[in-house]
Order: structure tokens, then sequence, then C-alpha cells
């Protein structure tokens, strides 16, 4: 048996050789459990954490200051299980309590003397503290609990202890404030004169990181540096850089930092040998924290099989359980663990292909999820958009590390690039994209891959590129996948590298060349008898096609055509999204046409296909892109309920910017419109000139020079036309500034030709507006 100290505490001299730092929150907490100021009335309260935290400081301090307030008059003990080798004997506890607490000598059983003074005690209303500190096991300490409700109990322990009724506080690491000022205390009592902490600020706080704010590694790093008059602070933080040196490195005379982890993961192993075995894995789980899942994933085995051990490791302080449910390792007790895990000597590759396994085929079900959840099974594993999307938001700081270690070596790497590429584009989140595609590209540049794969890659970072605004480095990226695409000899991957050049070209401001690089793709996929991705590469060509359509009027019917076709394809193919999605552009070139209702008509049936098939992205897609059309013409109300639309459905998919995207402009829109002395044009001006839609803002501009030339207003008309020409010119966009430029021209020389006090009210004489009339030459079918 083992002897344990027992002591009065002596409320007029402190216990520790320097005044107590920080930890005021918790001070507080603890005094408010022992003296019932909330009203909870329990006896018990016990403080855990991790060995080395502070916690017999702390209770010593608190049960010093009870003390001097004299919050217990029946007096203040400390017993002292630290030095304890082996269970305590009862009788010897007992016996030294009895004593410390002013009691008789007893000649019966220890026990009994001992609660019958706690019963005369709370009869005289002299309520006890017990402050037992560092007990190793609960059943240490059952019989010393007293049973009426003035005592009290304080206990510290490195593991939650199975107490009934007992209330818990988990001590952590220190804030940062605080673990300055605790170093600079403990460093001053040491070496009262030396000013080299505060000569060195920042590196006194990369220091204090470096301990992770733990007080028993800070007191370790004083005395190093105490010791050692010429070792500068710099020079021990360059010490302890190394994250596998950094435990060991942490230790001087009787205190080392390895040793107290070392007891806490030992006493594990005797009690629960697969959790002690687990710690070690959980090392290579990426990112700050990980999911329960996670830790199966390592495991290898069912989630419900490491519930329990990690449950375990949390009561043994070597985990902690985060406010949203997933699971965290202090730095510290990961570097320990780390070198368990090279002890064990197993292959870190094996576990590393079960983390990629679970991320690559858990992202694609969720990815499957956010793109239509209507299609899930009954044994998906999301039940809908939310938990796909908070997978995703919780696990992306763990993808985006796996994928930057792991694409060079493993072809699971790039599968898992893929869908998490996907994940991002959903979201809008544009410079993560390009980092994970550039990483991508990298690793297929440094290893055996196909051309295509290769191509591939290059072509998806160019668009990435592009979607940035690095424009310079999106073009030189494509370029260079469509010469290994082109070589390579697969025609459909070839397609869709010209759809995505395509891209880049037209943000570049290089039109004609996107549409040529758009009918290539088209071109491509139809001698491949790729009649689905046909059809998209057609939507895809209609699109720009009909966004060209103001410069040069062929473009229009090019458009129609371009869809139409579409539509059949899909039709053909039983696809009824994809059907719907070009129908939805068809009814945006009838709204060009200034066919408000028959869009609207065709728009709505198409629209309403996507919503009963529970195809919420491409529903809320095609509802912004038809509200900007609708704001164009003036039709404010509707165009705000579907931006309102847009946004709601943006919201539960997640895509966030799209969503904001959608409710500014729906705002801004019932902002400008409530003004009614403002033109139909001059609102939507003002919309697309507030969120930054530059392609639009000129296209409304020029209509608007137009308008405005035609009711005499020649001033304003030509300052609309000159804002369109520079925003076309910025766009790179040289045919449409081209265009108004001419018009402009026109303009001025049927004023300067005009007979006196007759001025032409259009762009054109009667004769050619006759001739080119709208409905004339925008007839569609």
């Amino acid at each position: 048996m083992s002897t344990v100290a027992v002591t009065p505490v002596d409320s007029g001299r402190s216990t520790s050789s320097h005044r107590f730092v920080g930890r005021a929150a918790q001070v507080a907490k603890l005094v408010r459990y022992v003296t019932d100021s909330d009203g909870k009335n329990r006896i018990t309260c016990q403080v855990t954490g991790l060995g080395g935290t502070g916690k017999s400081a702390l209770v010593r301090h608190v049960a010093e200051c009870l003390a001097r307030q004299g919050h217990f008059p029946g007096g203040v003990v400390l017993v002292d299980f630290r030095g304890c080798m082996g269970p305590a004997s009862l009788d010897q506890v007992t016996n030294a309590l009895v004593a410390a607490l002013g009691g008789p000598e007893s000649t019966g059983a220890p026990t009994v003397a001992y609660h019958r003074l706690l019963e005369e005690k709370a009869a005289a209303s002299e309520p006890i503290l017990i402050v037992m500190d560092g007990v190793p096991d609960a059943d240490q300490i059952r019989g010393l609990l007293p049973e009426q409700h003035p005592h009290r109990v304080l206990v510290t322990a490195r593991e939650t202890l199975p107490l009934l009724s007992a209330r818990e506080l988990d001590l952590t690491v220190m804030t940062v404030p605080d673990a300055l000022e605790f170093l600079a205390v403990v460093f001053g009592v040491l070496s009262p004169l030396d000013r080299r902490l505060r000569d060195a600020p920042s590196g006194a706080l990369d220091l204090i990181q470096l301990c992770d704010r733990l007080p028993l590694a800070l007191e370790i790093a004083a005395a190093i540096l105490a010791a050692e008059p010429t070792l500068t602070v710099a020079a021990l933080v360059v010490e302890l850089i190394n994250p596998s040196e950094r435990v060991r490195s942490l230790r001087y005379g009787s205190q080392a930092l390895e040793a107290v982890l070392s007891a806490s993961w030992q006493r594990l192993a005797t009690r629960d040998r697969q959790a002690a075995e687990l710690l070690p894995l959980l090392t290579l789980a990426p990112g700050p924290d990980f999911s329960t899942a996670t830790a199966a994933a390592l495991a290898g085995e069912p989630e419900t099989r490491v519930k329990a051990p990690l449950r375990a490791l949390r009561q043994a302080k070597l985990l902690h359980l985060t406010p949203n449910g997933r699971w965290r390792m202090d730095p510290l007790v990961e570097v320990y663990a780390s070198r368990l895990f090279d002890r064990l000597g197993q292959d870190a590759h094996t576990f590393v292909v079960r983390v990629l396994t679970y991320f690559a085929e858990t992202a694609e079900m969720a990815l499957k999820c956010l793109h239509n959840s209507a299609d899930l099974g009954a044994n998906a594993v999301f039940a809908n958009h939310a938990e796909a999307l908070t997978w995703f938001v919780n696990e992306r700081y763990g993808i985006f590390v796996t994928i930057q270690e792991t694409a060079p070596h493993h072809d699971l790497a790039r599968r898992l690039a893929h869908h998490f590429s996907a994940y991002l584009q959903h979201t809008g989140e544009a410079s993560t994209l390009v980092k994970i595609r550039a990483a991508v590209a990298r690793s297929l540049q440094t290893t055996r891959c196909t051309p295509v794969e290769l191509g591939t890659a290059l072509s998806e970072l160019s668009t990435a590129l592009a979607a940035q605004g690095n424009l310079d480095a999106a073009m030189d990226n494509g370029e260079m996948a469509m010469t290994i695409l082109r070589r390579a000899g697969d025609p459909v991957q070839e397609a869709l590298g010209w759809s995505k050049f395509g891209e880049v070209l037209w943000r570049r401001g290089r039109l004609e060349g996107a549409v040529d690089a758009y009918q290539r793709g088209v071109r491509l996929l139809q001698d491949a008898a790729d009649a689905h991705g046909e059809a998209a590469a057609l939507n895809q060509l209609g699109d720009r096609q009909r966004e060209l359509w103001g410069h040069d009027h062929r473009y229009l019917f090019l458009a129609d055509a371009s869809h139409r076709r579409a539509a059949e394809l899909f039709e053909a193919g039983g696809d009824q999204c994809g059907w719907a999605v070009s129908q939805c552009y068809r009814a945006q070139i009838l709204l060009s046409t200034d066919r408000v209702d028959e869009a609207l008509r065709q728009f709505n049936h198409s629209a309403a296909i996507l919503d009963m098939r529970g195809h919420e992205k491409e529903y809320a897609e095609v509802n912004q892109r038809f509200a900007a059309d609708l704001v164009a013409h003036g039709r404010f109300t509707e165009a705000a309920e579907r931006f309102r639309i847009a946004a709601g459905l943006f919201r539960q998919l997640g895509a966030f910017r799209s969503e904001v995207d959608a409710l500014h402009r729906s705002q801004h829109l019932e902002y400008l419109s409530s003004d009614e002395s403002q033109p139909q044009l001059a609102v939507a001006a003002q919309l697309f000139r507030a969120v930054r839609d530059f392609p639009r803002l000129a296209d409304v501009l020029r209509r608007r020079s137009v308008q405005l030339s035609r009711v005499g207003k020649f001033s304003e008309a030509r300052s609309s036309a000159k804002e369109a020409i520079g925003l076309y010119r910025g766009l790179g966009n040289h045919k449409g500034a081209d265009a108004v430029s001419q018009r402009l021209g026109r303009w001025e020389l049927g004023r300067a030709n005009s007979p006196a006090g007759i001025q032409y009210p259009c762009a054109a004489p009667p004769t050619a507006q006759l001739r080119h009339g709208r409905q004339g030459r925008h007839r569609l079918t």
C-alpha cells in the first residue's frame, strides 16, 4: 500500500513557487461550483485534463482563495495522490484526514471515525472542502466522499472518473495572453534580471505556440532558458520547430513532457488496448479534426466498432470532441502519437489508401445528392442537400491536404480531385479550384500518364484560371491542352477540350474564336456519335451565338437552330432535363425578339418540368438567366420573383456565391424599380452596373442609346453609346464596339445633314426602318 500525503490548506501561505497566472474563467466557474452559487447543490466536482495542463495549480489556488474567504469554516484539506505508486490505504488516508480536520484520535475503525466527524461538522454548520489531487482511480476515493451536503470535494484526474452526480471541468491549454504571462512569470522567478523574453516578444509568441500553450511545456521551456544564459529565444524556437523532436526536447531535470504523455497512454493501454492502438493511426487523419467515419476508415472497421475506442481516448484526455461532433488531437499529443506510429513499424501507405478510398467514394455520393437528390436510392449515405453540403464543409480541408500530398502517387487522389473540383465549381470557389487543378496537372506532368489525362487536366486548369480572372495563364494552359488533345486521337475528350477552350476564349474577348471552338467540339461529338455530348455542346454554342446577335443578326437564327437541335437530341435520348433546359434557352431567344408573352409561356412550361423532376440546380440556373433577360426588357416584377426563386434554390444547394448574386440582383431591382420616374432601361443599366454584370450592361446601354436617339435625346444617347463602346472594348468585344461606333457615326452624319429644324428621331432613315422592321428581322420558328 502507498502512503498519501494529507495536509491542511493554509489560507495565508501559497504552496506554489510563483503566483498563480490566468485561468480567470476556470477559477470563477470552479468557485461557483464549489460554493453552490448556481444552486445545483452537488458535493463532488472533478477537474480533468491531460497531464501538464495545470490541474493541481488550479484547484490549490481555488482552495486557498476559499479558505482565505472563510467559505469553509470546518477546514480545507489537501489529499495528494500524485506520489502514490499503488493502491492507497483507506485507513491511512481517513486517519490522516481526521487529524488534519482536528478530530479526536479513534481506537475503532478509522473510516467510521472519519464519517462521524463529517456528520458532526455538518450538524454544527461547519462545511469542509476536501481537495483530492491526482486521483488515479475512482475506487480509491469512493469511501472518502462525504454524503452530507454542506461538505464539498474537489478532485483532479487525468481522465474522467465515474463518480455519481459529479460535475466536471475539462481543463485544456491556456489562452495566448495567459500563456505569455505564465511564461514571463515562471522565467522571472528562475532568472529575475534576465530580459531575453521581454526583448523578443515575437520569439516568445512562437515559443508558446510550439509548446501548445501547455503549462508544463512552458515551465520546461522557461527552465531551459534560465539554465542557459547564452541561449536566445530564437535558438530555442529553432530547436523545437521540428515536430518529430519537440516532445523529446521538452525535458529538464525531473520534468519531461514525453514521460507525462507516455504515462497517460500506458495507463490507457492496460485498460483498453484497442483504443491505445487506434491513437497512432489517428495521426494519419488529414486536417485539424476528423470525423468518426474517417477514424473508421483508418482502422478498417465499421463506425460502430470505433465509437467505443474514440470515447475511451476522449475519457483519457488524449482526444477532444469538437462542438460539431468531430474529433481533435492536441498538437503535442499528435507529435507523441506520431512517434508511437513510427515505433510500431507499420506501412503508412495502407492507411492513406483507406482514407483516399473513403473520401473519393463519399465525395462521389455527396455530389450525386447535390446535383439531384430526387434520384437517390433508399440506401443513400446522404438524405438531402444539407447533409451532403455539411460533409463537404467539414471535410474540405482534409480533402484539400490529401489531394496536395498524394496526387503525384495515387490515381485515387486524382479521382478525389475530380469530385472535389465539381463541388468547388458548384460553390464558386475559384481560388481553391485553381490550386486543386494545378496540383493534379503537376502530378500528371511528373508521372506516367496518357496524353488524354494530361490534356484534360490542363484544359480544366485553364477554365479554372479563366474563372479566377488569370486570363493569360488560362490561354497558355488552354493552348497547351488543345495541342496535346488533338494529337491524342480521342475525339470525345478533344471535343470537351474545345468547349472548355471556347469558354476561355470568350472570357478573353475573342468572341468569334470562341464560337469557332464550340463548333469544332460539336462536329467532333457528331462524328463520334455521342448524341448526349453533342446536345450539351450545342446548348453551349447556342448560348454564345445568342449573346452575339446584337452585333450580327444572323447569330440569333443560328442560336435558335442550335438549341432546337439540342432539344431534339435530348428528347430522342429520353433526357427530359436536357430537353427542358434547351427549351428554356429557346425562350430566351424569343425574349430577345420582344415576344415576351410567348417567351414566358414557353419558359414556364419547360422550367416546371425541371422543378417537378427534382433538378434543382438546373431549375435555379435557368431562372437566374431568364430573370437577367427579363430585366433588360423592363419586366422587373417577373425578374425579381425569378431571382428570389433562384436565390432560395442556390441556398438549398449550397451554391453560396450564386445565391448572393441572385439575392443581390433581386433586392437591388426592387429598390430601383420603386422609382417610377426611372425609364426601364435606365433601371436595368443601374442594376447590371451595381452587380458588375458588364456584358449585359453594355447591351442595355447600346439599346438605351437607340431608344434615346428615337425621342431626340441625342446628348444622352451619345453618352450611353460611348459608355457601351468602352465596355465592349474592355471586354474584348471589338465587333460590338465597332457596331455601336458605326451607329454613333450615322447619328452624327444624319444630324449634320438634316434640314434646319428637322432631326431624324432614329438611327437610320425611315426607309431603312421599314425595310429592317423588328418583326420581319426576328421572326423565328
